[in-house]
């Protein structure tokens, strides 16, 4: 048996991101991914054993990218506010410059490959990890509202993929001022308002 060669994984799944992206899930074929990937047939099989692993692990792997690039900057010396501005705006950086990992994620998530009870569906809470503890932080603190941090992710994520589309269909660039004015209603949203 041939070794896999992450070069090669990363040209399939970038591949089929861009394929679904066009022609959706039920439109990828395993030989016009190949073709597309410049690839034999029998070589992307050595890398998955159909369709749908390939589209699982696509989820997978967007998530764990979008996961990584969010975090970045993240150091212990700020503050839990300054820390969750700096998720919303690699966030934003990211939703506007990979489209195509939203809208695979939604169509994903709506789909038969999307069933909750799947390791790789589940492993999603495994890469918000690092953002669920930053919530538990500030709710233990009194500084984030109490609640589940699933739902306080979604409406962070909300805002920012609104704002993104706004971005998106107009051409403007992000300026720091309309920025501000997101995160501080994203804040305003999850923060629990202490007297000053």
């Amino acid at each position: 048996m041939r070794s896999k060669d992450n070069t090669k994984e990363k040209v399939i799944l970038n591949t089929a991101l861009a394929m679904i992206n066009i022609e959706g899930l039920s439109g990828l074929k395993i030989s016009d991914l190949a073709k597309q990937a410049g690839l034999a047939t029998g070589t992307l099989y050595i890398y998955y054993q159909n369709k749908e692993a390939i589209i699982k692990r696509l989820f997978t792997y967007v998530v764990e990218q979008v996961t990584l690039d969010v975090m970045r900057g993240i150091t212990s010396n700020i503050t839990l506010k300054e820390k969750i501005r700096i998720i919303c705006m690699n966030y934003l950086h990211e939703l506007i410059a990979y489209p195509d990992y939203k809208v695979f994620v939604e169509q994903f998530l709506r789909s038969p490959y999307s069933k909750q009870e799947d390791k790789e569906i589940l492993a999603i809470s495994t890469y918000l990890e690092p953002v669920i503890h930053l919530i538990n932080e500030g709710s233990e603190q009194g500084i984030i509202k109490k609640t589940d941090p699933f739902v306080l992710i979604e409406l962070c994520r909300g805002s920012l993929e609104n704002y993104a589309h706004q971005l998106l269909n107009t051409g403007n660039a992000i300026t720091d001022v309309e920025f501000e004015m997101v995160f501080e209603f994203i804040w305003d949203g999850i923060s629990i308002h202490q007297k000053q």
